[in-house]
Protein backbone atom coordinates (compact mmCIF):
# COMPACT_ATOMS: atom_id res chain seq x y z
CA UNK A 1 0.00 0.00 0.00
CA UNK A 2 1.20 3.45 -1.23
CA UNK A 3 2.84 4.84 1.85
CA UNK A 4 2.21 2.20 4.36
CA UNK A 5 4.24 2.73 7.07
CA UNK A 6 7.35 0.19 7.60
CA UNK A 7 7.70 -2.22 10.60
CA UNK A 8 11.13 -2.01 11.65
CA UNK A 9 9.93 -3.21 14.83
CA UNK A 10 7.22 -6.49 15.67
CA UNK A 11 5.77 -8.51 17.82
CA UNK A 12 7.55 -11.72 18.69
CA UNK A 13 6.38 -14.99 21.02
CA UNK A 14 9.13 -16.63 22.20
CA UNK A 15 9.02 -19.98 24.19
CA UNK A 16 11.45 -20.81 27.47
CA UNK A 17 13.26 -23.97 27.52
CA UNK A 18 10.25 -25.29 30.16
CA UNK A 19 7.93 -24.62 27.63
CA UNK A 20 6.91 -21.23 28.77
CA UNK A 21 5.61 -18.51 26.62
CA UNK A 22 6.48 -14.93 26.20
CA UNK A 23 5.73 -11.87 24.02
CA UNK A 24 8.83 -9.92 22.91
CA UNK A 25 9.95 -6.80 20.46
CA UNK A 26 12.27 -7.16 18.22
CA UNK A 27 13.73 -5.22 15.55
CA UNK A 28 14.66 -5.90 12.04
CA UNK A 29 17.62 -8.26 12.75
CA UNK A 30 16.10 -10.00 15.13
CA UNK A 31 17.43 -8.32 17.95
CA UNK A 32 15.79 -7.74 21.55
CA UNK A 33 14.40 -4.07 21.97
CA UNK A 34 15.52 -4.27 25.45
CA UNK A 35 13.66 -1.60 26.89
CA UNK A 36 10.18 -2.77 25.94
CA UNK A 37 10.96 -6.28 26.37
CA UNK A 38 11.66 -5.43 29.92
CA UNK A 39 8.43 -3.67 29.95
CA UNK A 40 6.76 -6.60 28.52
CA UNK A 41 8.53 -9.23 31.43
CA UNK A 42 7.19 -6.46 33.85
CA UNK A 43 3.43 -6.92 33.02
CA UNK A 44 4.26 -11.11 33.41
CA UNK A 45 5.84 -10.31 36.79
CA UNK A 46 2.63 -8.25 37.58
CA UNK A 47 0.24 -11.31 36.91
CA UNK A 48 -1.14 -9.60 33.77
CA UNK A 49 -2.88 -12.24 31.20
CA UNK A 50 -1.08 -13.67 28.00
CA UNK A 51 -3.06 -11.83 26.17
CA UNK A 52 -2.58 -8.30 27.46
CA UNK A 53 1.35 -9.09 26.80
CA UNK A 54 0.20 -10.08 23.52
CA UNK A 55 -1.67 -7.04 22.50
CA UNK A 56 1.16 -4.70 24.32
CA UNK A 57 3.57 -6.14 22.57
CA UNK A 58 2.13 -5.39 19.04
CA UNK A 59 1.21 -1.96 20.38
CA UNK A 60 4.57 -0.76 21.54
CA UNK A 61 6.56 -2.41 18.47
CA UNK A 62 3.78 0.10 16.19
CA UNK A 63 4.85 2.63 18.26
CA UNK A 64 8.74 2.67 18.01
CA UNK A 65 7.88 1.72 14.19
CA UNK A 66 6.25 5.47 13.98
CA UNK A 67 8.74 6.81 15.79
CA UNK A 68 11.29 5.42 13.29
CA UNK A 69 9.36 6.36 10.42
CA UNK A 70 8.37 10.05 11.50
CA UNK A 71 12.16 10.96 12.98
CA UNK A 72 10.45 11.20 16.64
CA UNK A 73 12.72 10.00 19.73
CA UNK A 74 10.88 7.11 21.22
CA UNK A 75 12.17 8.32 24.80
CA UNK A 76 11.25 11.76 24.44
CA UNK A 77 8.46 12.60 22.30
CA UNK A 78 6.49 15.61 22.75
CA UNK A 79 2.85 15.94 23.19
CA UNK A 80 2.42 17.27 20.05
CA UNK A 81 4.43 14.55 18.23
CA UNK A 82 2.00 12.48 20.74
CA UNK A 83 -1.41 13.64 19.22
CA UNK A 84 0.38 13.39 15.55
CA UNK A 85 0.27 9.67 16.52
CA UNK A 86 -3.09 9.09 17.72
CA UNK A 87 -4.24 11.45 14.62
CA UNK A 88 -2.29 8.93 12.16
CA UNK A 89 -3.78 5.88 14.10
CA UNK A 90 -7.06 6.55 12.89
CA UNK A 91 -6.64 8.58 9.59
CA UNK A 92 -3.91 5.66 7.98
CA UNK A 93 -6.22 2.70 6.62
CA UNK A 94 -5.36 -1.02 7.80
CA UNK A 95 -4.11 -3.80 5.47
CA UNK A 96 -6.88 -4.83 3.77
CA UNK A 97 -8.33 -8.27 4.83
CA UNK A 98 -9.79 -9.30 0.96
CA UNK A 99 -7.34 -10.30 -1.39
CA UNK A 100 -9.96 -8.27 -3.95
CA UNK A 101 -9.10 -5.24 -6.12
CA UNK A 102 -10.97 -2.43 -4.68
CA UNK A 103 -11.61 -3.59 -1.52
CA UNK A 104 -13.16 -0.92 0.81
CA UNK A 105 -10.70 0.34 2.90
CA UNK A 106 -10.56 -0.50 6.57
CA UNK A 107 -9.86 2.38 9.61
CA UNK A 108 -9.13 1.90 13.50
CA UNK A 109 -11.51 3.52 15.83
CA UNK A 110 -10.89 6.46 18.02
CA UNK A 111 -11.36 4.03 20.63
CA UNK A 112 -8.98 1.72 19.28
CA UNK A 113 -6.72 4.77 18.87
CA UNK A 114 -6.90 5.37 22.52
CA UNK A 115 -6.32 1.95 23.57
CA UNK A 116 -3.19 1.82 22.10
CA UNK A 117 -1.66 5.10 23.32
CA UNK A 118 -3.08 4.45 26.60
CA UNK A 119 -0.57 1.57 26.32
CA UNK A 120 2.16 3.57 25.05
CA UNK A 121 1.55 6.22 27.85
CA UNK A 122 1.83 3.27 30.03
CA UNK A 123 5.30 2.18 28.92
CA UNK A 124 6.85 5.69 28.92
CA UNK A 125 6.09 6.18 32.31
CA UNK A 126 7.24 2.98 33.80
CA UNK A 127 10.62 3.67 31.28
CA UNK A 128 10.77 6.54 33.27
CA UNK A 129 10.72 5.27 36.49
CA UNK A 130 13.64 2.71 35.47
CA UNK A 131 15.38 6.32 34.53
CA UNK A 132 15.59 5.31 31.18
CA UNK A 133 13.73 8.02 29.42
CA UNK A 134 13.53 11.88 31.22
CA UNK A 135 10.90 12.56 33.79
CA UNK A 136 8.63 15.68 32.87
CA UNK A 137 7.37 18.31 35.35
CA UNK A 138 8.46 20.38 38.38
CA UNK A 139 8.18 20.78 42.68
CA UNK A 140 4.93 20.48 44.42
CA UNK A 141 2.04 21.65 43.02
CA UNK A 142 3.25 23.82 40.31
CA UNK A 143 3.90 20.17 38.23
CA UNK A 144 1.05 20.17 35.85
CA UNK A 145 0.64 16.42 34.01
CA UNK A 146 0.26 16.32 30.69
CA UNK A 147 0.02 12.54 29.47
CA UNK A 148 -2.39 10.47 27.37
CA UNK A 149 -2.87 8.36 30.88
CA UNK A 150 -6.40 8.40 32.17
CA UNK A 151 -6.52 8.73 36.24
CA UNK A 152 -9.01 8.52 38.92
CA UNK A 153 -9.98 11.30 40.43
CA UNK A 154 -11.10 12.02 44.34
CA UNK A 155 -12.25 14.98 46.07
CA UNK A 156 -9.37 16.14 48.80
CA UNK A 157 -8.53 18.62 52.02
CA UNK A 158 -5.05 20.73 51.12
CA UNK A 159 -2.73 20.09 52.04
CA UNK A 160 -3.30 16.89 54.05
CA UNK A 161 -4.86 15.16 50.89
CA UNK A 162 -7.54 13.52 52.90
CA UNK A 163 -10.19 12.20 50.88
CA UNK A 164 -13.71 13.84 51.30
CA UNK A 165 -16.65 13.87 49.76
CA UNK A 166 -16.55 14.40 45.99
CA UNK A 167 -19.41 17.32 46.62
CA UNK A 168 -16.94 19.42 48.30
CA UNK A 169 -14.73 19.76 45.08
CA UNK A 170 -18.27 19.79 42.85
CA UNK A 171 -19.06 22.86 45.31
CA UNK A 172 -15.64 24.40 44.83
CA UNK A 173 -15.61 24.78 48.53
CA UNK A 174 -11.97 26.61 50.23
CA UNK A 175 -9.20 24.14 50.80
CA UNK A 176 -10.33 21.74 48.74
CA UNK A 177 -9.22 20.19 45.18
CA UNK A 178 -9.77 17.33 42.95
CA UNK A 179 -6.14 14.46 43.20
CA UNK A 180 -5.45 12.75 40.24
CA UNK A 181 -3.96 9.20 40.44
CA UNK A 182 -2.62 6.84 37.90
CA UNK A 183 -4.66 3.77 37.47
CA UNK A 184 -1.66 1.65 38.98
CA UNK A 185 -2.28 3.48 42.00
CA UNK A 186 -4.37 3.05 45.02
CA UNK A 187 -7.77 4.54 45.75
CA UNK A 188 -8.70 5.32 49.96
CA UNK A 189 -11.28 5.64 51.30
CA UNK A 190 -13.28 8.71 52.71
CA UNK A 191 -11.06 10.00 55.41
CA UNK A 192 -7.67 8.26 54.05
CA UNK A 193 -4.85 9.82 53.02
CA UNK A 194 -4.36 9.86 49.05
CA UNK A 195 -0.73 9.31 47.57
CA UNK A 196 1.23 8.91 44.11
CA UNK A 197 -0.79 11.02 42.67
CA UNK A 198 -0.79 15.52 41.48
CA UNK A 199 -3.34 17.96 42.37
CA UNK A 200 -2.76 19.11 38.10
CA UNK A 201 -3.89 17.34 35.71
CA UNK A 202 -4.49 18.33 32.22
CA UNK A 203 -7.41 16.31 30.67
CA UNK A 204 -7.76 17.89 27.37
CA UNK A 205 -5.84 14.63 26.08
CA UNK A 206 -7.13 11.91 28.60
CA UNK A 207 -10.23 10.55 30.47
CA UNK A 208 -11.01 11.20 34.10
CA UNK A 209 -12.99 8.47 36.57
CA UNK A 210 -14.61 8.93 39.96
CA UNK A 211 -13.93 6.32 42.43
CA UNK A 212 -16.26 4.49 44.31
CA UNK A 213 -16.40 5.65 48.49
CA UNK A 214 -14.77 2.68 49.80
CA UNK A 215 -11.13 3.18 47.29
CA UNK A 216 -9.04 0.21 46.76
CA UNK A 217 -6.67 -0.28 43.77
CA UNK A 218 -7.54 2.43 41.03
CA UNK A 219 -8.49 -0.23 38.04
CA UNK A 220 -11.40 -1.26 40.42
CA UNK A 221 -12.58 1.13 42.27
CA UNK A 222 -12.82 3.51 39.38
CA UNK A 223 -16.22 4.08 38.46
CA UNK A 224 -18.19 3.52 34.64
CA UNK A 225 -14.57 2.27 33.94
CA UNK A 226 -13.96 -1.78 31.87
CA UNK A 227 -10.25 -2.94 32.19
CA UNK A 228 -8.42 -2.48 28.91
CA UNK A 229 -7.51 -6.01 29.02
CA UNK A 230 -10.86 -7.29 29.68
CA UNK A 231 -12.05 -6.80 25.99
CA UNK A 232 -9.93 -7.43 23.27
CA UNK A 233 -10.81 -7.02 19.71
CA UNK A 234 -9.87 -8.53 16.55
CA UNK A 235 -9.54 -6.89 13.04
CA UNK A 236 -12.59 -6.69 11.94
CA UNK A 237 -13.09 -9.42 8.51
CA UNK A 238 -16.44 -11.06 6.59
CA UNK A 239 -19.02 -13.53 7.37
CA UNK A 240 -21.01 -15.71 4.52
CA UNK A 241 -24.02 -16.76 5.25
CA UNK A 242 -26.09 -18.81 3.26
CA UNK A 243 -30.06 -19.51 2.92
CA UNK A 244 -31.91 -21.75 1.17
CA UNK A 245 -35.08 -20.24 -0.20
CA UNK A 246 -38.03 -21.44 -3.03
CA UNK A 247 -36.66 -19.86 -5.06
CA UNK A 248 -32.68 -21.34 -5.00
CA UNK A 249 -29.58 -20.54 -2.66
CA UNK A 250 -28.72 -16.94 -1.10
CA UNK A 251 -25.08 -15.93 -0.34
CA UNK A 252 -24.42 -12.71 1.87
CA UNK A 253 -21.69 -11.30 3.36
CA UNK A 254 -21.49 -8.97 6.55
CA UNK A 255 -18.40 -7.57 8.69
CA UNK A 256 -17.78 -8.95 11.74
CA UNK A 257 -15.46 -8.45 14.79
CA UNK A 258 -14.62 -10.95 17.42
CA UNK A 259 -14.55 -9.08 20.85
CA UNK A 260 -13.07 -11.17 23.89
CA UNK A 261 -14.20 -10.22 27.22
CA UNK A 262 -12.09 -11.97 29.63
CA UNK A 263 -12.95 -15.20 28.90
CA UNK A 264 -15.89 -15.12 27.06
CA UNK A 265 -15.64 -14.75 22.88
CA UNK A 266 -18.62 -12.75 21.97
CA UNK A 267 -19.12 -12.26 17.67
CA UNK A 268 -20.50 -9.48 17.04
CA UNK A 269 -21.75 -8.89 13.47
CA UNK A 270 -23.13 -5.46 11.51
Amino acid sequence: MPGALAQPYRAERAETADGTMWWVVVDEGFALQIEASAYLAGLRAAGRALNTEKTYSGRIALYLSYCQGHGVDWSNPGLAQLMAMMRWLVDEPLPSLSRRPGAQARYRSEATANAIMGTVGEFLSWCCLQGWVPAKGGPGESVKTVDIDDRVEICVRKPSRIRVADTFCDRRKPRHAWYYIPFDGAIPSIGGQAEGGSFRFSTEYATTYRARRKGGQAKDAALDYTPEDMEDEEPEDEEETTTDDPFGTTTTKRPCTTVRIGKRTDRRCR
